[in-house]
């Protein structure tokens, strides 16, 4: 499964650097993701939006994040942090 690292956090004989992207057995990609280090990657869906349009996501709170992240096409888990589903909105 691929999962894109929100969070840097050592993988057994790697470091995985927030924002990398990587491949890795959907074991240990579960237990990334239930620790808030991770977010599954769907395969190269490019996913088109003009954040010039977009709110001001600081002022917005979590669930209102997640709404509108169903809203424009991005699966946001509403127990990461604020920042975190900010720069997975924004593609960081």
């Amino acid at each position: 499964m691929k999962v894109k690292v929100l969070r840097s956090t050592r993988y057994p004989g790697v470091t995985l650097i927030e924002g990398d992207i990587v491949d890795v057995p959907n074991k240990e990609a579960k237990e990334l993701i239930r620790m808030g280090k991770a977010v599954e990657v769907e395969d190269e869906i490019d996913i088109d939006i003009d954040l010039e349009d977009a709110p001001d996501f600081e002022d917005m709170t979590k669930e209102e994040l997640v709404m509108w992240g169903e809203e424009n096409g991005i699966e946001i888990d509403p127990k990461l942090k604020k920042s975190d589903m900010i720069a997975l909105i924004e593609g960081e």
